[in-house]
């Protein structure tokens, strides 16, 4: 029992004497290692005490942070002893480098380390991105130089982050719909002989999963895109106008693998355009309205109906009208020729920032509109030696046969070549008088012959011409004719 008791006793006081040895080292106390004086002066002894530390590196991009940890461990006695030991450590500063060693690139404090029952850490960070070389694969490599109570681990933490090679190509899947493929390739690029990260990935070796953002150049908004197992991914873009486009994919990095970028340049060039005409009726006549039809399509062989395209359509009568081309890339006009005879019919898109300028014409028959005409004799059947009175009526064919004014009216009375001719009123009517000499039956001919918009057309009746008196009396009456 009291051997047990000793043993306790003595493990305390070596746990009091090393904890007093330590202070005394803190506090720069110095003393005899044994005892033993040297002449008049006691040998001095003093005690080298410092906490180990380790070094772990971590990248985000191009930022290195580095994280010292000392732990208790070994060490739990003394922090039950001197809480605040621990506590002190780390401090200083890193030293950063890359793995090819060389100069310090930068000094950096390490910041408010913090303490616990395990331990403590401190951290400090450096911004490769400062440095040559940064858009390569590289390796951090932090040195802690220690201090007065932290023992230096100048070797020690390094981490290395992968440079990357994306390319971009472009191909056109659709020249008519001025579609492009942009396909993005994303591989390691390890340079100058350093290596990838933990050698797991070698040159040229494709990237999955990251995300590619790509810019078309032409203000529309960009599209993103994620890499497949292969390194590549693809994304289509339709252009609205032709020219020459900077397209640029770009890949912001992790902390894996750094940031790289590239460019392409896109011809989209002026497509052709194709114009198509129809009419209907396919043979119009004078008067009556024509419908035309011009198709706007893209391509020479009208592969792809255009909209909202302005096109003109010069009728060859010396008018012109423009119209809109519809979802189906119609453009719809209606006309009316107020003559017959052959026009050249011009329907024409002038082109815009897309498509190139086309026309086509037509050489378009138009007939002349039908006329008719109505004969009416008042009084009939007639009387001779009295006036008779005869109205020609004159109207055209096309729909609700309005009455013509102006047009020349010729009447044959039927009798000894006689014949009068005088234009039809405002109401389309043409009226003539007449007196006959003779009785009996003649045959009266209304004639229209025609112009450059209305057919001709002639009318006939038979009109019995009667007498009154008879004998002596009639005879001199027809003498007076």
């Amino acid at each position: 029992m009291l051997a047990m008791w000793s043993r306790i006793i003595c493990a305390d006081v070596r746990r009091q004497m090393l904890s007093l040895a330590l202070i005394l080292a803190l506090q720069g106390f110095v003393g005899s290692a044994d005892g033993v004086k040297n002449g008049s002066h006691h040998q001095p002894w003093t005690i080298d005490f410092q906490v180990p530390t380790s070094t772990i590196v971590t990248l985000n991009g191009t930022v290195a942070t580095a994280n010292v940890f000392t732990r208790a461990g070994l060490w739990k006695d003394v922090v039950s002893i001197i809480p605040k030991l621990l506590g002190a450590c780390p401090q200083g500063q890193i030293c950063w480098k890359t793995v090819n060693g060389g100069p310090c690139l930068a000094n950096t404090s390490i910041q408010a380390p913090t303490s616990g029952n395990r331990g403590s850490i401190g951290q400090a960070s450096f911004n490769y991105a400062t440095t040559p070389g940064n858009e390569a694969a590289f390796s951090a490599m932090a040195g802690y130089q220690g201090s007065a109570l932290c023992k230096a681990a100048p070797s020690q933490g390094s981490a290395t982050r992968v440079g990357t090679s994306l390319t971009l190509t472009s191909s056109s899947i659709n020249a008519v719909a001025q579609s492009f493929m942009f396909t993005v390739t994303l591989t390691s690029a390890a340079s100058s002989g350093q290596p990838t990260r933990r050698r797991l990935l070698q040159d040229a070796a494709p990237i999955s999963g990251q995300v590619i953002t790509i810019s078309f150049g032409d203000g529309s908004p960009d599209g993103t895109v994620t890499t497949n197992s292969n390194g590549t991914a693809s994304i289509v873009h339709r252009y609205t106008t032709h020219g020459t486009y900077k397209a640029t994919a770009r890949y912001t990095g992790s902390t894996v693998f750094l940031a790289s970028h590239a460019m392409g340049l896109v011809q989209n060039g002026m497509l052709s355009s194709s114009v198509s005409l129809a009419n209907n009726p396919a043979i119009p006549v004078a008067t009556e309205q024509v419908t035309f039809t011009a198709t706007v399509a893209s391509g020479a062989a009208g592969t792809m109906v255009l909209a909202n395209l302005t096109v003109e359509l010069a009728y060859g009568d010396g008018s012109t009208d423009t119209s809109t081309t519809n979802s189906n890339g119609q453009a719809m006009f209606n006309h009316t020729y107020a003559t017959a005879g052959s026009f050249p019919v011009v329907a024409s898109f002038a082109g815009n920032a897309a498509y190139s300028g086309s026309s086509t014409s037509e050489s378009l028959i138009v007939d002349l509109e039908s006329s008719h005409l109505g004969l009416l004799i008042t009084p009939n059947p007639a009387f001779a030696s009295e006036e008779t009175t005869f109205n020609v009526t004159i109207t055209s064919g096309g729909p609700g046969s309005p009455r013509l004014a102006g047009k020349t009216i010729t009447l044959d009375y039927g009798e000894a070549y006689m014949s009068d001719t005088t234009s039809s009123s405002a109401n389309g009517v043409a009226t003539f008088t007449h007196t006959y000499c003779r009785f009996g039956d003649v045959t009266a001919t209304a004639t229209f012959a025609g112009n450059g918009t209305y057919s001709a057309s002639s009318v006939n009746t038979t009109l019995t011409v009667k007498s009154h008196c008879p004998g002596r009396k009639l005879r001199r009456r027809l003498a007076a004719c």
